[in-house]
């Protein structure tokens, strides 16, 4: 099913309404169609347009280098969001990647016992996966799993004009609604997702071929209406 046929639960915390309401989830087509048109690899020029597959390791440069090279992020390489801290510093956010080393695709999910998305923990190997990707953005949604019903993901640099690479990214907001500046976030299930969001990831592995992502390893972390509970996890796609 795709993200933009479902209906999502919706946290939402106003005076004299209920604890959720049900609106539609927006359509994925803005958010591609922004990663198509923004141009967010061309700052990195040549790295968009490289014929070989493009590894990215935490040991790479700052910047974007040419065909066949790598893109990656030494400390203090990249900005990762507002005022953040240069990719490579001391937050990881996440449940730790170890669930998530492996050579298959994974989803893992550790959330709080308050958290309104998915309270206690998760792990998704099946299902059918579906991924659509640029260099500033990756989206991955399963169907069919016996874990959890419909998770989704989705990671995103679009508003911060650089594409993904290797590092952790503070300040995200909801994605599509990330404001300029900020990463965007969005971590669904089950039907539920957040209203507003507060939270950060970590890309901790990624390989790009042209404009696409061919496979990523990250944490994240993710409070529905920016509130103390929190919902962890990693995943791996390849």
């Amino acid at each position: 099913m795709s993200r933009a046929g479902r209906t999502l639960s919706l946290l939402t915390l106003c005076a004299g309404c209920g604890s959720e309401v049900v609106v539609a989830e927006p359509s994925n087509a803005a958010g591609t169609a922004s990663a198509a048109s923004s141009g967010v690899g061309a700052q990195g020029g040549s790295a968009t347009e490289a014929a070989s597959t493009a590894s990215v390791g935490a040991a790479g440069g700052a910047g974007a280098e040419g065909a066949g090279g790598s893109i990656g992020s030494g400390v203090g390489g990249m900005s990762a969001g507002p005022g953040g801290d240069g990719a490579g510093g001391g937050v990881r956010p996440g449940a730790g990647v170890a669930p998530c080393m492996v050579d298959h695709p994974v989803l893992y999910l550790d959330g709080d016992a308050a958290d309104y998305v998915h309270p206690g923990t998760a792990l998704v190997e099946d299902g059918t996966w579906d991924v659509s990707s640029s260099m500033a953005f990756f989206d991955v949604e399963i169907e069919g799993s016996a874990e959890v019903e419909y998770p989704s993901v989705v990671l995103a640099t679009e508003q911060m004009n650089q594409p993904l690479a290797v590092g952790v990214y503070l300040d995200a907001q909801r994605w599509p609604f990330e404001d300029p500046g900020h990463p965007g976030l969005d971590v669904s299930l089950d039907y539920k997702g957040c209203n507003t969001l507060s939270g950060e990831f970590e890309v901790v592995d990624i390989v790009t071929s042209g404009d696409s992502i061919l496979e990523l390893t990250a944490t994240f972390v993710q409070h529905c209406e920016g509130l103390p509970p929190a919902l962890r996890g990693c995943i791996h796609w390849e």
